[in-house]
């Protein structure tokens, strides 16, 4: 007799005793990322309060407020707008035409004094040439003159040895000669004057005064085209071709692109972990970040904003100026845009580092 170990039923469990029984169909297995799930929701508020604990230690950040250095670009007299030669957001180069203002009084008075002068002119150079003809004419005739009395001077004395002239009158001769040789030396400087004046024409005190007003209104005048003074991005137009402004009157704005920062406001029990040099991360309100790096030593300061909100329970902050390392996107520069500013590495790292 051959024994069996086996039980009939695992081969045919669903048989009892030669008759077949409808078992139900075995349950699934449930799948594991359901206890996981459930593991998650049990755990999340434990989880939530512990990252409130620990993310001060891990991620240092402050509120800031984007800052841009203005030159304000004004306008040196008063006239009309003739030529707008850039637009908004465009870059400029220091000494690059920006406005042309037109000032007719400033130009007709150039013009008056131009004419004055050149009539000045003119007329002391005819004054002077006909002086100077004169002169010479009066040289000529003294000198003719001269050479006469030397003449009978001569006769007379000869006349003297003969017996037929007296001494005095030869003393009259000489005494006359003397007289046309003075008259002939003022003459000549006379003469060497009226010369001198016309060849330094430009000398004379009335046309130095005229040439000098008309150098200041020369100079004025330049100042009609409005230049950019710095190199950056010209913002805020505020006047159009053809509008009249006054000296003084602010025609826009220019964007030092050297000297954009953010000002951050750190809270005070960080001051230890910030270090002139360490990187940053700015954030912008659209999502939008850049890397920056502290500029300049961090410092205490109990001067905060007035829509400062994020810190308004306490009296100081550590404030933190950061430039950016690739600059900015043009829609970006909003002056006093705020900002969130990160320190790359959390508390937990400056400690180590300091270690």
């Amino acid at each position: 007799m051959k024994i069996h170990f086996e039980s009939p039923k695992a081969g045919r469990p669903d048989v009892e005793r030669g008759i077949k029984v409808p078992y139900a169909p075995e349950r699934r297995k449930a799948p594991i990322w359901r206890w996981y799930l459930l593991l998650a929701l049990i755990l999340s508020p434990v989880i939530y309060f512990a990252w409130i604990l620990i993310q001060p230690l891990a991620v240092i950040t402050a509120p800031g407020f984007l800052r841009l250095e203005l030159y304000g670009v004004d306008s040196h007299i008063s006239g009309r707008v003739t030529g707008v030669y850039r637009e908004i957001n465009e870059q400029v180069q220091k000494g690059e035409p920006l406005f042309e203002v037109e000032n007719i009084v400033l130009l007709n008075r150039i013009e008056a004094v131009r004419k004055e002068l050149k009539a000045v002119r003119k007329k002391m150079e005819l004054d002077l040439r006909a002086s100077i003809a004169a002169k010479k004419s009066e040289v000529t005739r003294l000198s003719s003159l001269l050479r006469e009395l030397k003449s009978r001077c001569k006769e007379v004395d000869n006349l003297i040895a003969m017996g037929a002239a007296t001494s005095t009158e030869l003393m009259q001769c000489r005494r006359q000669i003397v007289e046309l040789q003075i008259n002939l030396i003022r003459a000549g400087e006379e003469l060497r004057i009226d010369k001198a004046k016309l060849r330094n024409l430009s000398s004379d005190p009335k046309i130095v005064s005229l040439q000098s007003s008309l150098n200041g209104l020369m100079k004025e005048s330049k100042l009609q085209t409005i230049t950019a003074e710095v190199n950056g991005t010209l913002e805020n137009i505020q006047v159009k071709k053809g509008e009249y402004v006054h000296t003084g009157k602010r025609l826009a704005d220019i964007i030092d692109d050297r000297k954009i920062a953010i000002d951050a406001y750190f809270d005070p029990k960080y001051f230890d972990y910030l270090k002139k040099g360490d990187s940053v991360i700015v954030k912008f309100p659209d999502g939008y970040s850049v890397d920056g790096f502290i500029l300049d030593m961090p410092r205490l300061s109990s001067r905060l904003p007035s829509d400062f909100t994020l810190l308004k329970e306490q009296k100081r902050a550590v404030l933190v100026r950061i430039g950016l390392k690739n600059g900015l996107l043009q829609r970006y520069r909003v002056a006093q845009m705020p900002v969130e500013v990160r320190l790359k590495k959390g508390v937990v790292e400056s400690l180590w580092e300091r270690m």
